[in-house]
């Protein structure tokens, strides 16, 4: 593991498009995309046509959201019509960084870090469960008979040991002890 992250700014709003192109560049599967908005959340595969799921129209759609994988997080936050400022986390060394039009790094120290999902796998209906949330929970990761759990990997970005920002890393199916299976 890295001992150092660093986060970088666009300096200018992207478009739809060129958020594609940043996260088509950036973030190489196996990805996964987490679109929030005040009232709900969604944790699922990248899939080829994930700004088309995303933004629909205007009026709708999910303002918000991050695709991540092992190399890096890519965050967005809708501030216009057709503009998003963007954000980029990563463990990488900034040499050569991610290209023109981003602001110079802010560095973290960074520590690997583990969050159980809620749920617990179930076998007959083929899904996670929580029984204070009655419904399945779509996790983008299937368990398996005595694996019940499924855990978000991140990595927290520190500044004098206190966490600042944590990116999402990836998602393991776990044990009752939090071990990765």
């Amino acid at each position: 593991m890295a001992e150092r992250g660093y986060v970088y700014e666009r300096l200018a709003p992207a478009n739809r498009q060129a958020l594609a192109e940043i996260v088509h560049r950036l973030c190489p599967p196996p990805a996964y995309l987490l679109r929030e908005r005040i009232d709900n959340l969604a944790l699922e595969e990248l899939a080829p046509d994930w700004v088309d799921q995303v933004m629909i129209d205007r009026t709708v759609v999910w303002a918000e959201g991050r695709v991540f994988g092992l190399q890096c997080e890519v965050r967005w936050l809708r501030v216009d019509d057709d503009a998003y400022q963007v954000m980029l986390l990563t463990e990488q060394s900034p040499r050569g960084g991610p290209g023109g039009g981003w602001a110079e790094p802010v560095e973290y120290q960074v520590a690997e870090q583990q969050a159980f999902l809620w749920g617990d796998w179930d076998e007959d209906i083929r899904a996670y469960w929580q029984t204070s949330i009655p419904r399945t929970l779509a996790w983008p990761i299937c368990g398996q008979e005595g694996v019940p759990y499924a855990a978000l990997q991140t990595v927290e970005y520190l500044r004098d040991g206190i966490t600042v920002l944590a990116r999402l890393r990836g998602i393991v199916t776990t044990n009752e002890r939090g071990e990765v299976v």
